[in-house]
């Protein structure tokens, strides 16, 4: 056998090979080359990740949402420092959710480092933190008749929102601490708000994009595409030389016809 004839057998089958194991990671990065053209018509970069096995596959962790129930509906905040008001974000606020009292006209919303405002309706009215006087390390709120009592790593601060001063608790004041705080994924309710709280963290966009270049199994896929990349190469040029041999050998079959 000529050394042409061992090349062209070497070159198809090594054809063949090569071909299928590319076969694969081929579909895979054309499937997702595809969805990533249409991007903004599908808008994948608004539509959050929710499946915690795959926030999990990135290294985060699931967000955990904490609630209490006040005026009948339910505060949450969430590990980001978002506040909720029912299912709808209403404002940020500074440190972990310590509780929530209603103290007409507002509802008072406590974090480790602030106190957020709302209204009866759970509109958004002010934040109050170092600069308007408030301590950091709260750990409770509470009511206190007319006026707004906080809990300071023990020591019980009195706050008057009208004028935001700070002072100490009479000894007759007897304090109505905020409901304890549950868990938001254990009130059927709230069930959803732990899904969206995870969705702000990841997005298929970047997902499909991790896929599409390897990058979501690290470096190994990032190394895996490369060769898949090198395969085809492969494919092209070992194709085009069995292609053009066998063209070359059977045009010199019908000259000598």
């Amino acid at each position: 056998m000529s050394t042409s004839h061992r090349l062209r057998a070497f070159l198809w089958r090594w054809h063949k090979r090569v071909g299928l194991c590319c076969a694969l990671l081929v579909i895979m990065v054309t499937l997702t080359g595809v969805v990533l053209n249409h991007t903004s018509e599908l808008k994948l970069g608004r539509q959050g990740v929710e499946q915690n096995w795959l926030l999990g596959w990135y290294g985060i962790e699931p967000a955990s949402l904490q609630s209490v129930s006040v005026n009948e509906t339910w505060v949450s905040a969430d590990t980001n420092g978002h506040v909720y008001y029912g299912l709808n974000k209403v404002a940020n606020c500074a440190g972990e959710l310590k509780g929530a009292v209603y103290l007409p006209p507002f509802i008072a919303v406590a974090c480790r480092s602030e106190l957020v405002l709302l209204s009866a309706e759970g509109v958004y009215q002010e934040r109050l933190g170092s600069l308007y006087g408030i301590p950091d390390g709260i750990t409770r709120v509470g009511t206190c008749g007319v006026n707004l009592c906080l809990d300071i790593s023990g020591s019980v601060s009195l706050v008057d929102l009208n004028s935001l001063q700070v002072g100490s608790v009479p000894d007759s004041v007897v304090v109505q601490w905020s409901p304890p705080l549950v868990p938001a994924a254990s009130v059927k309710s709230l069930e959803v708000l732990s899904s969206r709280a995870n969705a702000q963290r990841l997005d298929w966009e970047r997902v499909l994009l991790d896929l599409h270049s390897g990058r979501i199994a690290g470096y190994a896929g990032v190394l895996l595409v490369d060769l898949a990349a090198l395969g085809l190469l492969f494919l092209a040029l070992s194709g085009f030389w069995i292609w053009y041999r066998s063209s070359a050998r059977l045009n010199r079959s019908r000259g000598r016809r």
